[in-house]
């Protein structure tokens, strides 16, 4: 009987609250801005719902705007993308983009030729991120 209640505890103890549980749900969509002339590090990261945890402030995207991205993610179909894409001609201090998406990272140098279903995507991430969404 002892032993029963102790295990029972255990299992109380090991599994995680609530909060903890959501706070490690896999976010929608991931995006990062890095580089420039000072070194900017910018991110974002969108959950499922919508919630926008960003260095730019947080918020809540519309359904609209969120059944958007949505489509446009899908469109880019990121398992046939590169893992990166880089300019033919490097830009000094450019930026870096990246977007982490059904557990694909891409990467996307400032300048380079990123096919235009990647390039929606990077765009609507873009002006989610300066709040125009």
């Amino acid at each position: 009987m002892v032993r029963a209640v102790l295990v029972v505890l255990a299992l109380v103890a090991a599994a995680p609250a609530a909060g903890e549980a959501e706070g490690r749900q896999q976010p929608l969509v991931v995006y990062t801005r890095t580089g420039g002339f000072i070194g900017v590090q910018d991110s974002m990261r969108i959950s499922r719902d919508g919630t926008v945890s960003s260095s730019n402030g947080d918020f809540r995207l519309s359904a609209k705007r969120l059944a958007t991205l949505r489509t446009r993610l899908r469109a880019a179909r990121f398992p046939t993308l590169k893992r990166e894409y880089e300019a033919d001609y490097p830009i000094a201090d450019g930026f870096v983009y990246g977007v982490t998406f059904g557990g694909k990272r891409v990467l996307v140098n400032e300048g380079a030729k990123a096919p235009l279903r990647l390039q929606r995507v990077l765009d609507t991430l873009g002006e989610i991120f300066i709040r125009r969404a």
